[in-house]
């Protein structure tokens, strides 16, 4: 039949791989000779409500249902081995999903924005999950990770908000639950903070080192974080959008913040950073509109792009001698930013737009 086995009917298949549907049927069955769901194959099918998908299948491909707002519940069968990354992004009427137990790896992003997703069972024998793979699952309460898991990317879990409990099998070598939060087996990496708890002050372990990219993203009930002195680095997104967030400290243990780690903390209104910090991140504490207090610590060289964009309450800065760089629109947006305290050798004007425009709505420029 050529290149393709069938490209008269709703599937266009090449070579056993379902490269498009074109249908527009509610309840598709996926034909029995496809070994494979292409990339994108059922993208944005809107009118979908169930998939059946054959024994024959062995891999969904990346984006493969993508967008499937009316698909309601999919079960993959035990010839599988592999969801690809963004597989059932944004399925948001997704209840339910069966994943069999010859699945070894869920792709990354593979369940992003899945709202209705309540539940979801992660067989015995995955060894790996992709970076933010239950990202904004909403409905999700709880999930577990299995012993077989060797590999667990950034922020699985991210803007869960429904999420109280995240429990891992004590025979897992490398990964641990601890009060129901995520943490790599040695407690040194705070991997994800199950963010639907009720809690509104949490204390960071002292094991750990470092807080992982997204891991408190989306949290709104926390109003403080105690973060310890054994912490060195702050992943980049790491409290992002924590509404609540009043007030933190970050130790003279830190040495990074990374890129939007508080941005639209709306509720933060004083932030301390120590004097180990050496770079902040581009955007790191963007759209904290009630921040009203800001300390840079004496190590900070450089802050970085849009750091500070939007901190409307923010009526003066010092910048301290060490830094030698602030980055474009780093200040933007802060009309109520009067009065500059500058440490630095930057040549800092009142009114001016450069330095990241930390002297734009001045009325006084100290320089010393």
């Amino acid at each position: 039949m050529g290149l393709f086995d069938n490209i008269a009917g709703d599937f266009k298949i090449k070579n056993g791989v379902l490269v498009k549907y074109r249908g527009k049927d509610s309840n598709v069955v996926i034909p029995s000779n496809v070994t494979a769901i292409g990339d994108g194959a059922f993208y944005k099918c809107e009118s979908i409500t169930s998939i059946t998908i054959p024994n024959s299948l062995t891999t969904i491909g990346n984006y493969a249902f993508v967008g499937c707002t009316s698909l309601q519940s999919v079960t993959i069968p035990n010839s599988v081995t592999r969801t690809g990354d963004y597989a059932f992004a944004g399925c948001k009427s997704l209840t339910s999903i069966t994943i069999p137990d010859s699945v070894t790896s869920i792709g990354a992003w593979a369940f992003n924005g899945c709202t209705s997703l309540a539940s979801v069972t992660i067989p015995n024998l995955v060894t790996s999950i992709g970076n933010l793979a239950f990202n904004g699952c909403t409905s999700l309460t709880s999930i577990t990770i299995p012993n077989s898991v060797t590999s667990i990317g950034v922020g699985i879990c991210a803007s869960c908000t429904q999420l109280t409990q995240i429990n891992v099998d004590k025979g897992n070598a490398n990964y641990t639950s601890i009060d129901g939060n995520l943490y790599t087996k040695d407690g040194k990496t705070l991997v994800q903070y199950a963010i639907g708890k009720k809690d509104t002050s949490f204390n960071i372990p002292s094991s750990v080192t470092s807080i992982g990219k997204w891991a408190f993203d989306g949290c709104t009930s926390l109003e403080s974080i105690t973060i310890p002195s054994s912490v060195t680095s702050i992943g980049r997104d790491s409290f992002i959008d924590c509404t609540s967030l009043t007030s933190i400290t970050i130790p003279n243990s830190v040495t990074s913040i990374g890129e939007r780690a508080f941005a639209g903390c709306t509720s933060l209104t004083s932030i301390t950073i120590g004097n180990s910090v050496m770079t902040i991140g581009d955007n790191a504490f963007a759209g904290c509109t009630s921040l009203t207090s800001v300390t840079i610590g004496n190590s900070v060289t450089r802050i970085g792009n849009y750091a500070f964009y939007n901190c409307t309450a923010l009526k003066s800065i010092t910048i301290p001698n060490s830094v030698t760089s602030i980055g474009e629109y780093a200040f933007f947006e802060c009309e109520n930013l009067k009065t500059v305290y500058n440490l630095s050798t930057l040549n800092i004007q009142k009114g001016a737009e450069t330095h990241g425009m930390v002297a734009k709505y001045a009325e006084n420029v100290y320089n010393d």
